[in-house]
């Protein structure tokens, strides 16, 4: 009895003395306060919207813009270089992504741009096919686009913007001309003088004389002012600020901006902006930000890449970026700041070896990135829609 009470106390030690011996489990990242990447979840190709549309021009499949509206994800495409409209407006709703629906056809070349007007959904008339001396835009009005003609000699109407009551039109127009139109009731348009030193603006030489934007800072309505001389290589951008009637000189963009960027040979896509904080946000390629149109600082980004595209979803400015590797493929990252200081700037998402993207659209439940080449029309990527939900 007493020999088998030695041995259960023998084993017992021996037993304590292995256990003590064994290495102290490892502590995992989360235990040592580093956080663990994060498992992203997986992206949704949504397709080509317009593929069987333009079979013909894949240059016109590019998505220009893109909104959200009505819970529903509108894309703008066309080629108002090449003549290829009517165009479709192309929606998927967002309880059924992928599912392309066509809400009818636009007499437009190009769908370049969505903007809100008197909360309605609005398209800007780029280059009309049925009346080309009179411009135009259209908006959604109970469930059907509506056709609103009569900005003057409005070949091209870029951009619309309410001020002060009155609806104001950035238009291309041809020489002699001044590119900003104004209404009182929305029909009747006329045209609004521009002024440079006191003198008024000289356009007689012109071959392409056009306001791209519009854009109210701090209750003042600005415009730009691209004037182009083929023949001479003369090309003009300024900036022209509203008083009293007029559009009076601010300052010339040449000298403060870098434009030797992304759309410097890409007429198709005007600025993309955003205003926080009284502060307009704006890109060309690189990102600016200015409160008066006079002063300007470019920001720089961690990725020092181009900004695409920039997007503005509940107070919240979203940025598209990317910068273009030796194998020719893009490192693309989305931004999000909802400060004018971006004191609170970070990356929402980042993708390695995609396409060349164009433009891109926020929801509740992650990030609408297009793809394609806004210079190519054999590009078999235009136009392409990835849906990349947030972490």
């Amino acid at each position: 009895m007493l020999l088998k009470k030695c041995v259960a106390i023998l084993m017992a030690l021996c037993m304590l003395f292995l256990s003590a011996c064994q290495p102290a489990p490892k502590k995992s990242d989360s235990d040592k306060g580093i956080d663990t990447p994060t498992v992203l979840p997986d992206p949704i190709n949504l397709g080509i919207p317009t593929e069987e549309w333009y079979s013909y021009n894949m240059l016109a499949r590019c998505v220009w813009d893109m909104t959200i509206h009505d819970n529903k994800l509108y894309i703008g495409c066309g080629d108002y270089t090449n003549n290829t409209g009517g165009v479709p407006v192309m929606y998927c709703s967002l309880d059924d992504l992928g599912n392309w629906q066509k809400e009818g056809v636009i007499l437009d070349e190009q769908i370049g741009r969505f903007l809100m007007l008197d909360d309605k959904l609005t398209i800007p008339g780029w280059d009309p096919k049925d009346t080309p001396a009179s411009g135009t835009y259209y908006q959604l009005e109970d469930g059907k686009w509506q056709t609103h003609s009569g900005l003057p000699d409005g070949l091209h109407n870029f951009d619309l913007v309410r001020y002060d009551g009155k609806l104001f039109a950035g238009i291309g127009v041809n020489r002699g001309e001044t590119p900003i139109v104004v209404s009182e009731n929305g029909t009747d348009f006329e045209r609004v003088p521009m002024f440079r030193n006191g003198v008024p603006v000289d356009t007689n030489d012109g071959e392409r004389i056009r306001t791209y934007n519009l854009w109210v800072v701090n209750d003042t309505l600005y415009a730009d002012f691209v004037y182009e001389n083929m023949v001479e290589n003369k090309r003009i951008q300024e900036v022209y600020r509203y008083e009293d009637g007029k559009f009076i000189f601010c300052s010339g963009l040449g000298k403060k901006l870098d434009l030797t960027g992304i759309f410097s040979v890409n007429l198709s896509k005007p600025w993309s902006d955003a205003v926080i904080d009284d502060t307009l946000f704006f890109t060309v390629g690189r990102l600016y930000k200015t409160t008066d149109m006079v002063m300007f600082a470019e920001i720089p980004l961690p990725n020092e890449g181009w900004v695409y595209d920039i997007y503005t979803y509940e107070d919240t400015m979203y940025l598209l970026t990317a910068s273009q590797g030796a194998d020719g493929a893009y490192s693309v990252t989305v931004y999000s700041t909802s400060t004018a200081n971006l004191d609170d700037l970070k990356a929402e998402y980042t993708l390695d070896g995609t396409a060349q993207p164009t433009s891109l659209a926020v929801s509740d439940g992650g990030y609408f990135i297009s793809f394609g080449n806004w210079n190519s029309m054999v590009d078999e990527q235009n136009g392409t829609v990835i849906y990349y939900p947030k972490k």
